[in-house]
């Protein structure tokens, strides 16, 4: 097997795919050890909402509440010989407004003139300075994370916290190299021994996934972590993109029962589950989440979810979309909860039969409180 490199400047004499450094690694720094101060407004991020790497930046910002610090260009997810696009009429794609670049090669050549590599995101972008500080995507979720908390509207939690640095750090680097730059491996490999090699460690790298959260809810426990994220941005991108497009299709995430059920849950994350928001917006009656909170609980002590459902779909349910479908502010009625809550169950537990679905419903509506149009509070909406 021989194929056309896309990358030939990315691709070794073996045909495996090595991925070039990433040339701009200067810091933001909070204690000011730095030029780059986190002030807010003054750095802006480009990325594309189709890589891995820029959209591992993107939550960050969100979960930080970084929006109104550090704006963003979201760049036209298709590119030509030119490199990525600014294209603010194509759907989903946004205006530059800082610069008023046209192609983001625009960026590299008025920071290093010289520079002729490919062009990547995400880039940080330092309006002060007028060039890049950081094109590395785990540098910049670290500093939005960690850097940026003066400024952030959520600077708590830590996602990189420091009791768990040491033990993140060896596992994160695994991922990485079998998992999210392993996919690539495979896609990008020109040689058939090459792809066998990264096709091998693909998979090997999920099934120790797998098996790790077998026995936790987050890849360090139960505390949501960067390690996470990082991991998320791949596994959601596995199953239509990498199985037929990068060819690693010897299982999908879909197939593994613990990586499909932490994938589901962290998609449906929302922040108030872990402190991050308030559980309603005038800290009055209880709202949809603690309501679906208290149906998750209530099923879980009458026996009713399984070893993996019951410590890590809480988190399904607590912040399923429907209520929340493109930042919709809405509010809801017991029996919706109700209906809603049996629905997400028979999708994670396709065995339940009808007679145990009734049971379900029937203490349900002993144990949630009465809600409707009411009493039922408006939602915050998402951040994610």
């Amino acid at each position: 097997m021989s194929t056309h490199a896309p990358f030939p400047r990315e691709s070794g004499a073996d045909g495996s795919w090595q991925r070039q450094r990433s040339a701009f690694r200067e810091w933001v720094r909070a204690d000011g050890s730095t030029p780059f101060a986190p002030e807010a407004g003054r750095y802006h991020l480009y990325v594309s909402l189709a890589c891995p790497w820029a959209h591992r930046t993107v939550i960050m910002r969100a979960l930080r509440g970084l929006e109104d610090a550090v704006s963003m260009t979201v760049v036209d997810p298709e590119r030509d010989e030119r490199g990525w696009a600014i294209r603010p009429d194509q759907p989903g794609c946004t205006d530059d407004p800082v610069n008023g670049f046209v192609f983001l090669s625009e960026a590299y050549a008025a920071s290093d003139a010289s520079w002729e590599g490919r062009v990547s995101v995400p880039v940080l972008w330092d309006t002060v300075e007028g060039r890049i500080v950081n094109n590395e995507s785990t540098d910049i979720l670290r500093m939005l994370d960690v850097e940026f908390a003066g400024v952030a509207r959520r600077p708590e939690p830590s996602y990189y916290p420091d009791d768990l640095a040491a033990e993140m750090e060896p596992l994160m680097d695994d991922i990485y190299e079998r998992v999210n730059n392993g996919v690539y491996r495979c896609g990008f490999a020109t040689t058939q021994e090459a792809y066998d090699e990264a096709f091998a460690d693909v998979f090997a790298g999920l099934d120790a996934l797998d098996e790790r959260l077998a026995s936790r809810r987050y890849l360090m426990g139960d505390r949501l972590t960067e390690a996470d994220w990082r991991l998320f941005t791949t596994l959601v991108r596995f199953d239509p993109v990498y199985v037929g497009h990068f060819k690693c299709n010897l299982r999908r995430i879909a197939d593994y029962p613990n990586l499909s059920g932490y994938l589901r849950e962290l998609y449906r994350f929302d922040p108030r589950e872990f402190g991050i928001m308030p559980n309603s917006i005038d800290g009055g009656e209880p709202d949809q989440f603690l309501a679906l909170a208290v149906a998750a609980e209530a099923l879980a002590d009458a026996g009713y979810l399984g070893p993996r459902v019951d410590h890590a779909h809480t988190g399904i349910i607590l912040g399923h979309s429907t209520y929340l479908h493109r930042g919709q502010v809405t509010v809801i009625q017991t029996d919706i909860v109700i209906d809603q809550t049996l629905e997400l169950l028979r999708v994670l537990m396709p065995e339940l039969t009808p007679a145990q679905a009734a049971s379900m419903r029937a203490l349900l509506a002993r144990k949630l409180p009465p809600m409707n149009a009411d009493t039922a509070p408006g939602l915050v909406p998402n951040v994610m």
